[in-house]
């Protein structure tokens, strides 16, 4: 039955979980082990919930083209009085209510995916050289990527066209600062992270001869990623004593490298761009060469 996966994955998670999804904001000092329960059940139903409703919009579309069809039949029969069963016209509109009602509430609870893309997946791989001990800071914010408050900058011009009716071009840029946190490794290494994204929202009005207006909205989604890897002068000496790199500092008990990630988004729906995340892998890879600037005192 359509959406009965989702309902299902719905039932499995916790109040915490459900929470979580509705707010689609979260922010907690917890342990490493409830961090993963908390964002294994919610990447669980995200996905599920993503494909569910990838297929069933197909679908929904295609059960509203039949139900107009055997609307327009049943008007025809019924234009030259013959006999016909009335109960189909509040059985399809009912089966139409309920299965927009059905796609709108799941969406309410769909997020985008950098919890299932980058944040579960980073925390898992780094699973085993985080103090199961100790506690973890995140803050996740999932909400409307376009909401007012992101707005950083907004411009329109006048481009082309004709003397009587240029092209109008309308940009806004949004900034998004959807998380941060800090992590403490095994060997008292601080990994202090934050990630944003950044929309600019180009819409295009042109006006035809004709005097048809014609509006297009394209987008462009940047995801960045900003780490400060902090090694406890305790523990690791430089590898260069006259360390020149600009992105690196000491205080009186860490040697702290700064790193920044920046990818543009791979594809061209939105809001659904949301797919995609900063890669993992970068992140990771990122940390593991900063590694390579010190080494464990003996």
């Amino acid at each position: 039955m359509l959406g009965s996966k989702i309902r299902q994955a719905w039932k499995e998670l916790d109040v915490d979980q459900q929470q979580f999804l509705k707010d689609k904001e979260y922010t907690g000092y917890l342990r490493l082990k409830k961090w993963l329960k908390l964002f294994k059940g919610i990447a669980r139903y995200d996905e599920i919930n993503d494909d569910t409703r990838t297929r069933s919009s197909f679908q929904w579309a295609a059960i509203g083209a039949i139900s107009i069809l055997l609307i327009a039949i049943l008007f025809f029969v019924l234009s030259y009085d013959l006999a016909y069963p009335l109960f189909i016209i509040p059985a399809i509109i009912l089966a139409l209510i309920l299965g927009i009602y059905s796609y709108h509430r799941f969406s309410t609870t769909n997020i985008i995916n950098h919890l299932r893309k980058f944040a579960y997946p980073v925390l898992y791989a780094l699973h085993e050289d985080i103090h199961p001990a100790s506690k973890m800071r995140l803050h996740l914010d999932f909400t409307d990527m376009k909401k007012d408050s992101n707005l950083i900058k907004q411009t329109q011009s006048n481009v082309g066209g004709t003397w009587y009716a240029p092209n109008k071009i309308k940009l806004r840029i949004f900034e998004h600062h959807w998380g941060d946190g800090k992590i403490r490794l095994r060997d008292n290494t601080i990994i202090d992270w934050e990630a944003q994204d950044e929309i600019s929202e180009i819409t295009t009005t042109r006006k035809r001869t004709s005097g048809k207006v014609k509006t297009k909205t394209k987008h462009k989604v940047y995801h960045r990623a900003k780490i400060k890897v902090a090694f406890d002068k305790s523990m690791y000496q430089l590898c260069d004593p006259n360390m020149q790199d600009p992105q690196f500092y000491e205080t009186t008990t860490h040697y702290i490298f700064t790193r920044k990630i920046k990818e543009k988004q791979k594809g061209h729906s939105f809001p659904t761009g949301s797919e995609y995340s900063v890669e993992p892998e970068k992140f990771l890879t990122a940390i593991m060469q900063t590694y390579k600037l010190v080494s464990p005192i003996s």
